[in-house]
């Protein structure tokens, strides 16, 4: 899925873009009919709908910033500060994590 995003937000945000055959013949990671069909099936699921406000993506980067930072901490301060609590930092994510012991 990460792999078809980052092709979808390659072609929404680049005028010139790779065509799905060029990933293909550089990376050899799928087929082209699987690269299309995981193409079709991302963008049905979105509802052809791939914008990002810049308010979203605001969010979100500061999400991801914010858990970064955590996994740079000591072990006992991300235990200590998500102990039995419920975690809900960006709209339309929901983390719910019950830790019962140390992180490994």
């Amino acid at each position: 899925m990460v792999f078809t995003a980052i092709l979808l937000a390659s072609k929404f945000w680049e005028d010139i873009s790779f065509w799905n055959i060029d990933y293909v013949e550089r990376l050899d990671l799928y087929p082209l009919k699987s690269i299309n069909r995981m193409e079709s099936e991302f963008l049905s699921l979105c509802n052809y709908n791939i914008y990002v406000s810049a308010e979203l993506y605001a969010e979100y980067s500061a999400y991801i910033k914010q858990l970064s930072n955590l996994a740079k901490s000591p072990r006992n301060e991300i235990f200590n500060r998500f102990k039995n609590q419920q975690v809900e930092s960006v709209p339309g994510v929901r983390i719910v994590r019950q830790l019962s012991g140390p992180l490994l």
